[in-house]
C-alpha cells in the first residue's frame, strides 16, 4: 500500500509538472474523473492494469520488490 501512495505521488507530481487536468488524464485512462480523484484521495485502490497504463501515458518507470 506504501508503494502506491509513492507512484500516485509520483503521477501526481508529474502531471501538475505537465499542467494535465486530472479530467484530461481520466479521459485519456478511459475512465472517469471521479475515479482518478478516488485514487488521488486515497478512497479507492488503482488497479495495477490502470497503473501500468498511467505510468506508461506519463513515461513514469518505477521499481517494485526489493532492491536486494
Amino acid at each position: 500500500m506504501e508503494k502506491e501512495k509513492e507512484i500516485l505521488l509520483k503521477i501526481e507530481t508529474c502531471l501538475k509538472e505537465r499542467e494535465i487536468s486530472k479530467c484530461d488524464f481520466a479521459k485519456k485512462l478511459g475512465c472517469s474523473t471521479r475515479l482518478v480523484h478516488y485514487w488521488f484521495r486515497g478512497e479507492r485502490g488503482i488497479s495495477i492494469n490502470m497503473m501500468d497504463k498511467a505510468l506508461k501515458l506519463l513515461g513514469i518507470t518505477v521499481k517494485l520488490g526489493d532492491e536486494g
